[in-house]
């Protein structure tokens, strides 16, 4: 009867449909189903089960490997940076304007960036492309990572707004911490103000503002919370008064860093505010993350913290995220919730989760398939599948590797 079932959804497809066969497949929730068949047809998932495809395109033996959702990335410049040192080739800041909640980093993302291929190679079909540089820096919009033109992300819906409470923010904002809090109260009065008195604030009424009308006016997904606020905060006691801010204001909050979120877990984990970690970078590099401890993601998830793993920030390597799980891992976060750290949750959180993020019936097929674990460094990607697209894996620096390892010298020192 599953046979009868599986041959009438395909003969209906309009794409000629492929099969992954005989693999271990990770669903991305925790669940692992052993000697399964995944099928494919119109860039989404038809069938997950025990089952032979009665009639496909295409057979991918997936024998002693893993599949995986694709992984996502949820604090990241790319494609809006090639070399962080060349100022002409960043795109990441307004400028001078610490509030900035209308600024759009994403409307200067460029599919052929040379850093998309890395990250395609490492897993990662998704990047949440945010802003940086500000009190609340701007908007961040999720790209795929095909590399295509058909890839820039709809700006029209936000998916999250990036802000900052740590020193440099704070510093910006006149020096304390009061001063900060202030002028945020003040912005999120003044928006409110805003969506209220839209027609006479247009018509030339003279109230002093935070900042323009444009930026007061772009935040009303914010403010209905159909975008949460990440909030990059690491000192305890900062967290604590994020979460009564996030409160009192009636907005959704994430954590970004929060290096000392363990000393008040059982407060994030009460007012169910997700914490984005990257395992690689707990260690105390300020007075604000004096309490940083390797096992964070461990410690924030045995006490029931949604935790979300991110190898972004500044440091464009969303290649190893991967390799930030299996650091977590490492240190004592079980596979399970790893697995979910970088595929589930992140879509959950930031609005994915009916497209992507799991491998289910339905969901689009952004789909890897491992040679072996994929939080294993010798591990690699074999295929990987945007929207049932096969991706080339090809990088800049394997088309370098190849030049050069060809006579064993770069190309300068042929003839000679």
């Amino acid at each position: 009867m599953i046979i009868q079932t599986l041959a009438l959804i395909l003969s209906t497809t309009l794409s000629a449909p492929f099969a992954i066969e005989n693999t271990t497949v990770h669903l991305g929730n925790g669940e692992v189903l052993e000697n399964t068949t995944v099928v494919v047809a119109n860039g989404k998932i038809k069938y997950v089960g025990k089952e032979k495809a009665p009639q496909v395109a295409k057979r991918v033996d997936g024998t002693g490997k893993i599949l995986t959702p694709g992984f996502i990335e949820v604090n990241c410049p790319m494609g809006l940076v090639e070399v962080s040192s060349v100022d002409h080739t960043v795109d990441t800041s307004s400028g001078q304007n610490p509030l900035s909640p209308g600024f759009k980093a994403a409307e200067g993302f460029n599919p052929n960036s040379v850093r998309i291929p890395l990250a395609r190679e490492g897993g990662v079909t998704r990047i949440q492309i945010t802003s940086k540089g500000g009190i609340i820096a701007g908007q961040g919009f999720f790209a795929d990572m095909t590399g295509t033109m058909t890839s820039r992300p709809n700006l029209r819906k936000p998916t999250v707004y990036s802000g900052s409470a740590t020193r440099w923010a704070i510093d910006t904002a006149g020096g304390s911490r009061g001063a900060y809090w202030m002028k945020l109260t003040q912005l999120f009065a003044d928006a409110r103000y805003y969506q209220k008195n839209k027609k006479r604030i247009e018509q030339g009424e003279n109230r002093e503002l935070v900042t323009t009308a444009t930026h007061l006016a772009a935040m009303k997904p914010l403010l209905l919370g159909q975008a949460p606020l990440m909030l990059s905060v690491n000192r305890a006691s900062d967290i604590l008064r994020a979460i009564e801010f996030a409160r009192t204001q009636k907005i959704r909050l994430v954590i970004l860093g929060g290096a000392e979120s363990w000393l008040v877990a059982d407060a994030i984990k009460a007012a169910k505010v997700p914490v984005i970690v990257r395992p690689s970078l707990q260690e105390p590099g300020s007075f604000e993350s004096l309490a940083s401890r390797d096992d964070l993601a461990t410690v924030l998830s045995n006490k029931g913290v949604d935790v979300i793993i991110s190898a972004g920030g500044w440091f464009l390597e969303v290649h190893r995220l991967r390799q930030e799980a299996g650091i977590a891992v490492a240190n004592g976060l079980s596979y399970k919730n790893a697995m979910r750290a970088i595929t589930t949750l992140p879509a959950r959180i930031f609005g994915l989760a009916k497209e992507t993020g799991s491998i289910e019936v339905g969901k689009q097929a952004d789909l890897v398939l491992w040679s072996a674990d994929p939080f294993e460094n010798q591990t690699v990607a074999e295929n990987v599948w945007i929207a049932g697209k096969v991706q080339n894996l090809e990088t800049r620096q394997k088309s370098l590797a190849k030049r050069y390892l060809k006579t064993g010298k770069p190309e300068t020192q042929q003839g000679k």
